[in-house]
C-alpha cells in the first residue's frame, strides 16, 4: 500500500480555528522534518517534552 508524506502547517488561535497556510511534499523536507523530530527525547532534564512523545509515536514506540 503506497503512503503519502508530507507536511502541513496550519495557524490559528485554537485547533477548530486553525487554516492551512503551507503544505509541503518535498521528500528531502518531510525526512529532514521527521529526522530532527525522531531525534528529540520523550523527557529531558525531568521536564516532558511533547516533541520526543510524538516522535515516539511516529516510530510505533508506546509509552504506558
Amino acid at each position: 500500500m503506497a503512503v503519502a508524506e508530507f507536511l502541513a502547517l496550519y495557524r490559528g488561535r485554537t485547533v477548530s480555528e486553525a487554516e492551512l497556510v503551507a503544505i509541503c511534499a518535498d521528500e528531502r523536507i518531510v525526512r529532514k522534518f521527521f529526522e530532527e523530530l525522531a531525534a528529540e527525547p520523550a523527557e529531558e532534564g525531568g521536564r516532558k517534552n511533547p516533541r520526543g512523545h510524538v516522535a515516539e509515536l511516529m516510530r510505533g514506540e508506546r509509552k504506558e
